[in-house]
């Protein structure tokens, strides 16, 4: 039989069950998202990439698998040739790269927190009988910070979206160097072959794109969350039916 432990501790494995969850869905729709290839034509066809480009829908497709392939360590170089011109600056090379090391520590970070939540939700069942009462009040409290954060977050974006754009790459980018490198304009921070155009990355990869890929981590994120609400309130009912059951034999 499970020995019961202090109430602190279980309510502690519950935010922190809820507080990875969170992190989990955002890295797991990050990665699904970024490695389709699909979404990436869909947002070209979406945003008339071709038109703002001058590349044809195959070259938009070459272009985006081998971003695929790059940021998934399928490719060593981001650059790739198309009609005998190369299509990213020096600037996209250096950001990209820095994109890369990101993916590759939030994947490991992704992993790492995985483990641990297969480890956690195994003490959330075989603890259940002592924690019931306090996982739906927790995880809706947990989770209703994390609903807060995220409006606040959206209304200071509306308020002023460049600035909350600065601060967020502040954060993913506190070398100074790696965040100049984020931001693009036409003069690159790097010494450039002719014909070279800094702006490309950020217009195959539009301001559209990101924003779609914010929406369907929100998206997923919030779905999934409330499917893990509704799952703790059916196992809630099929366990006070359970017990009113063998409440109504025992009284029989």
């Amino acid at each position: 039989m499970t020995k019961q432990w202090n109430t602190s501790i279980y309510k502690t494995i519950i935010t922190c069950f809820n507080v990875f969850l969170v992190i989990i869905f955002i890295w797991m729709i990050t990665i699904l998202a970024t490695k389709s290839l699909n979404f990436y034509l869909f947002e070209f066809i979406k945003n008339d990439t071709a038109h703002e480009t001058g590349y044809s829908m195959d070259e938009l497709r070459q272009i985006a698998k081998h971003i695929i392939d790059y940021l998934f360590y399928r490719v060593e170089t981001l650059q790739i040739n198309i009609g005998g011109q190369d299509v990213f600056s020096n600037q996209a090379l250096y950001h990209m790269a820095d994109v890369r090391s990101l993916y590759t520590g939030g994947s490991t970070i992704g992993w790492i927190i995985l483990g641990i939540e297969v480890i956690l939700l195994v003490i959330l069942i075989t603890h259940y009988r002592y924690l019931k009462e306090y996982l739906l009040k927790v995880s809706l409290s947990t989770l209703g910070i994390f609903f807060a954060v995220l409006i606040g977050i959206a209304l200071v974006a509306l308020i002023d979206f460049d600035k909350t754009f600065e601060i967020f790459h502040h954060i993913i980018f506190p070398d100074p160097v790696k965040f100049r490198d984020a931001f693009f304009g036409p003069v690159s921070n790097y010494p450039e072959a002719p014909g070279i155009n800094n702006l490309m990355l950020v217009t195959i990869l539009s301001e559209g794109l990101f924003m779609d890929v914010g929406l369907l981590i929100i998206g997923g994120t919030v779905s999934g969350l409330l499917l893990w609400i509704i799952t703790i309130l059916v196992v809630r009912i099929i366990d006070f039916k359970r017990n009113r059951g063998k409440l109504h034999v025992k009284n029989s």
